[in-house]
């Protein structure tokens, strides 16, 4: 594979070596003065694993189709090889039965794919990937509103994003490299945004960052997640036990087939982002496994979420300043883990915050008492859609 110098992405830094002669083919493109959307949903998919026909296969983009006309769904789509005979995969779109590598397309109302890129075989989890994805989606789709959907394995934010891919050799230095954490993704986010503003994106109605933010992945609906997300979108959607699969369809609990809002929407982003992710608790309810139905996921205001950051500062604090410990460690060890419930003795290591919180009894003093409820008042502030059973 030739590599040369690219001009497009000398706004990546570190980033900077960008493959246009090889898998990517953007840099000759004239992409910063498209037609402005009303709505953009970037996609970054990475079925090479055992995840694939569960993530964007036939189901995700037959919904994307009813609402095409609408909206520029652009989906960036990594598979592994030989698993159209597992049952779980029919044709997608039109793209060829089967492909093992890498595809960047838009959906199109008529039931095709658009723009189709064939990348050959990439790695979804490399940063480099992920930056350039954010590039080209912002820039080739520009829209008063852009929504970003992570689709793989999840694992909160030591263990953010992906799984080892089927299709890249265990000698492939890649291969070692494991998820992504949640400091690698920002930094490509970070990337691949300040890529598109040097090729003159403008950004949408909540400034050069995305409207959206969600989380088709595991236990990725934790505070480290949305405060680390907070310069790079307005809002971000997650799971904090699993995210709501049904393996026969390919189908994620994003109903892609809803349509956006009409002019005039107050908060339109919040408004699609809501419709978006509001079939997921139904299907968790009729779920006919019993650790599905149980589960919390939740809409975050990231403008919000510096108070929550501040009044858990006080209520740490007030915790040391009055020597609380033994009272906090007791509240923790009956609060909730994250996948306990999904893979009994599994230890994740992340605790419900606001069951925590709600466990320090009132007998408490008065110091750790008023902090708590600092705390509680202030995750209801920043929580704009909860469901939870």
């Amino acid at each position: 594979m030739t590599q040369r110098r690219s001009t497009c992405f000398n706004a990546i830094g570190a980033l900077s070596l960008a493959l246009c002669g090889g898998v990517f083919s953007l840099c000759n493109s004239n992409t910063a003065h498209a037609a402005l959307a009303d709505f953009t949903v970037l996609v970054y998919s990475d079925g090479d694993n055992n995840l694939d026909g569960t993530l964007v296969g036939p189901g995700d983009l037959n919904e994307m189709v009813k609402s095409a006309d609408r909206v520029n769904f652009v989906v960036y789509h990594d598979r592994n090889a030989d698993r159209e005979e597992s049952g779980r995969n029919g044709p997608h779109l039109d793209l060829p039965l089967g492909y093992s590598t890498s595809y960047v397309f838009r959906v199109g109302s008529d039931g095709k794919a658009k723009e189709v890129q064939n990348l050959g075989e990439t790695y979804t989890m490399s940063r480099k990937t992920l930056a350039w994805f954010v590039y080209y989606g912002l820039t080739k789709y520009p829209a008063r509103n852009t929504i970003f959907v992570v689709d793989d394995h999840g694992g909160g934010p030591n263990h953010y994003f992906g799984s080892p891919e089927y299709d890249t050799p265990e000698t492939d230095p890649n291969a070692v490299l494991g998820p992504m954490t949640l400091q690698e993704v920002t930094s490509a986010l970070r990337s691949g945004i300040d890529a598109a503003v040097a090729a003159g994106w403008k950004g949408g109605v909540n400034g050069k960052r995305f409207d959206g933010f969600i989380h088709a992945t595991c236990l990725n609906g934790s505070y480290e997640v949305v405060r680390a997300l907070a310069p790079y979108a307005r809002y971000a959607w997650g799971s904090e036990e699993v995210t709501a699969g049904n393996p026969s369809i390919g189908a994620v609990d994003v109903d892609y087939s809803v349509s956006p809002p009409t002019a005039g929407e107050n908060e339109p982003a919040l408004a699609y982002l809501t419709a978006l992710v509001k079939s997921g608790p139904e299907w968790y309810l009729n779920s006919p496994y019993p650790e599905d139905r149980n589960f919390a996921n939740a809409i975050f205001d990231l403008d919000q979420i510096k108070t929550v950051s501040s009044a858990l500062k006080s209520f740490v604090q007030a915790v040391e300043r009055t020597e609380s410990y033994e009272l906090l460690l007791e509240a923790r060890s009956a609060s909730p883990e994250f996948a306990e419930i999904f893979e009994p003795g599994y230890g994740s290591g992340y605790f419900d915050l606001g069951d925590l919180i709600a466990r320090i009894p009132k007998s408490a003093p008065a110091e750790v008492v008023v902090a708590r409820n600092a705390l509680y008042q202030s995750i209801q502030s920043s929580r704009r859609y909860l469901a939870t059973n």
